[in-house]
């Protein structure tokens, strides 16, 4: 008969392989947080937590929230990542997008990122909709990308005009329905981003 798994001996035995192979170069990115190892499009608590930088290399499926946000003259919102980001830098993003961590929500996340990334109050970030979940796999050079993606909506006003403070955007732009078009023909969002930001466009 076989027994449940021990979430506590998989993650310490997992994390002492992971220790191994940091230290040989094998995780191009590290950010000391941790995302749930699970497989369901929930981000339920899963059978374990690990660092969220070597879930491509494991091809492990994570959870992330993305916010599209648009004016009521319908232009949306964009970020442009920062140069220093290890993954995709300088690439256009939508303005807020982040990772789902270990003991978050979609809804919790979305909220700390929209005042990380763009500085969007609490009050303005709780009248986003949840729309859809979408999910991206694709090969990476590190590994496999696997993750849902939680997209969210929002119309600011048309004096609204975001703010980072977590380093992570070098700028913002406003653009209309045309320019972001081009921008996701032309390969110049990230591709998760470009996705999402499809989405609010197939669907207005």
């Amino acid at each position: 008969m076989e027994s449940a798994v021990d979430g506590a001996a998989l993650q310490q035995g997992w994390n002492a392989q992971v220790a191994l192979l940091r230290a040989e170069g094998w995780f191009r990115a590290w950010r000391d947080e941790t995302y749930e190892v699970c497989g369901n499009a929930t981000a339920a608590p899963g059978l374990c937590r690990l660092e969220r930088g070597v879930f491509r290399r494991y091809g492990l499926r994570s959870h992330a929230v993305h916010l599209n946000a648009t004016t009521p003259a319908g232009r949306m919102w964009i970020a442009r990542r920062s140069l220093a980001k290890a993954i995709d830098p300088g690439l256009l993003d939508n303005l807020v997008a982040g990772g789902v961590a270990s003991g978050e929500t979609p809804a919790l996340t979305l909220r700390r990122e929209c005042a990380e990334e763009a500085g969007i109050p609490a009050g303005l970030a709780a009248q986003a909709r949840a729309l859809t979940t979408l999910h991206a796999r694709r090969e990476e050079d590190e590994g496999m990308h696997d993750e849902w993606l939680h997209v969210h909506h929002l119309v600011v006003a048309e004096d609204f005009v975001p703010g980072n403070s977590d380093g992570e955007v070098a700028e913002f732009v406003l653009l209309d329905v045309d320019e972001v078009a081009a921008a996701i023909l032309d390969g110049a969002f990230t591709e998760d981003a470009a996705a999402v930001a499809a989405q609010w466009l197939l669907t207005r």
